[in-house]
């Protein structure tokens, strides 16, 4: 990370893990989970930007790029993502109750039985409360608000509840 100016910044992250002997899960002949060389490759990076107001407005951009090697039982395929967010923190009442809107766009595509390319168009929201009394806080956040589902074959993405639309209601 690193600061621009006084109210802006970047951030720039990148990763990479390599996770093998993992359980497979159970396939149509078999029943329960079995121990093979099942392995799942990731590599990816995010870019950022984040600039605030004098007023408390603070608003984010970033994309990021993942690309997963998921080999099960020798079979290679890879998923790729990219994943565009913007938000916007609004405060409604100073230093004590703000707003958030985020929407994100993502980009599926893989190799995963097959070549296919899906996208999805996500919003969330979320209420928060700097502190109702001393030392506590509630946040509420509706996420998915426009109920985009798991896209099926896709079992990697963790950004896309298969529930589709969640609600969340956090004291601290």
């Amino acid at each position: 990370e690193q600061s621009l100016s006084e109210r802006s910044g970047v951030r720039l992250a990148a990763y990479r893990y390599d996770a093998s002997g993992l359980l497979m899960q159970p396939t149509a002949q078999g029943t329960g989970a079995e121990s093979a060389s099942a392995r799942v490759d990731t590599t990816g990076f995010e870019l950022g930007m984040e600039r605030r107001t004098f007023n408390g407005v603070r608003g984010r951009v970033s994309y990021a790029w993942q690309e997963t090697a998921d080999w099960l039982a020798g079979a290679s395929n890879s998923v790729g993502q990219h994943l565009t967010k913007l938000s916007v923190d609004v405060p409604i009442l100073a230093k004590s109750l703000t707003t958030s809107f985020e929407l994100q766009h993502l980009n599926v595509a893989g190799a995963v039985a097959g070549s296919y390319e899906r996208e999805f168009l996500i919003g969330n929201l979320t209420l928060a409360s700097a502190a109702v009394t001393r030392g506590t806080r509630i946040s509420f956040a509706m996420h998915n608000l426009f109920d985009a589902t798991d896209p099926g074959r896709v079992s990697l993405l963790s950004v896309i509840p298969a529930e589709g639309r969640t609600l969340r209601l956090d004291v601290t």
